[in-house]
């Protein structure tokens, strides 16, 4: 029983990913040809205020290892917590500029655009499940709807079908990393004889806001690399 939560995620990971597969896939080329996103170049998607953070997939990580290992830290919002106080966080995100924003957004443009990001390629659509106001779990396709961009494009129905792909690609590979880090971590506690506790989560994200450093261990390539980090780490306001 001292590992139900992590057990309570797997299943629900799981269940994302039957969902995925079972999502219509002309439903999602329809959202996209009508809402029509063209990028205007603003910038926003690029910045800690709009987005809080650029999550990185294996691939993402491996192309910033060899540009600038200090672009990278544990992505903000650690999933889990021994009862030590220890962070386990599933994957690293991008280390904002002072400014707050991507170290490649340069001179009002991504300086290395065509080694972008996973989440960067596809945004703002997007597939996967988030609650309503009832709580209950519906899909999201558009991010920062009407808050940059322009809409209402003409998208031809083999582009939709680009994107629709790319969207698809992308979420399966987010959902696998998911769920291959939360198995991980179950097999870790169990060989380590860790438990999760909330208790001790609250407490170190207490510590963590106070501006002290914590310990996180962050999980890549089937493996844990421990850090420590503090808020000063992130460049920007920390968003738990």
């Amino acid at each position: 029983m001292q590992h139900t939560q992590i057990e309570k995620y797997i299943a629900n990971f799981k269940a994302e990913l039957d969902d995925l597969q079972n999502y219509p896939y002309q439903e999602l080329v329809d959202i996209i040809q009508d809402v029509g996103f063209s990028c205007t170049c603003c910038g926003k998607c690029c910045t800690a205020a709009f987005n809080g953070h650029i999550y990185l997939l294996a691939d993402d990580i491996k192309h910033v290892r060899n540009l600038n290992l200090d672009f990278l830290v544990p992505a903000p919002g650690f999933e889990l917590a021994d009862r030590e106080g220890r962070m386990y966080v599933s994957s690293y995100a991008m280390k904002m500029n002072p400014a707050g924003a991507c170290p490649y957004f340069l001179h009002g443009r991504c300086s290395d655009y065509q080694n972008r990001f996973s989440i960067c390629k596809i945004y703002p659509y997007m597939l996967h499940r988030e609650p309503d106001e009832e709580g209950n779990h519906i899909y999201r396709q558009i991010s920062g709807l009407n808050q940059h961009g322009e809409y209402h494009a003409e998208i031809s129905h083999k582009e939709a079908c680009e994107i629709a792909d790319m969207i698809y690609s992308y979420e399966q590979a987010y959902l696998d990393h998911m769920l291959a880090f939360y198995q991980f971590m179950l097999t870790y506690f169990t060989m380590h004889n860790l438990r999760y506790s909330r208790q001790a989560y609250d407490k170190t994200m207490r510590a963590f806001n106070q501006g002290n450093e914590i310990d996180v261990c962050v999980y890549e390539l089937a493996s844990l690399f421990p850090c420590r980090v503090s808020l000063q780490s992130y460049n920007h306001h920390f968003h738990p």
